[in-house]
């Protein structure tokens, strides 16, 4: 029988996730995002409705989780 060591020296591997935000945004809605089970919060504001606007406050938030941990060391915004 065969026994399985795990050695720990694989390479690395990216993970790609893309996500699409879209529609007409109004004040008080908000855009949750979770990220290895810890969520991401925005609350769209009057006069920062555009999705340009939503995608930065979701940005914001998504940096101002704490503790930041390593899931959230490389990720790179397009």
């Amino acid at each position: 029988m065969a026994t399985k060591v795990f050695r720990g020296d694989s390479l690395d591997v990216a993970h790609l996730e893309t996500i699409t935000i879209g529609g007409t945004w109004i004040a008080g809605e908000t855009v949750t995002i979770t990220i290895n089970g810890k969520d991401a919060v925005h609350t769209v504001v009057s006069g920062s409705t555009s999705i340009s606007d939503v995608v930065a406050g979701l940005i914001t938030a998504i940096t101002n989780i704490t503790p930041q941990a390593g899931e959230f060391s490389e990720l790179t915004w397009v």
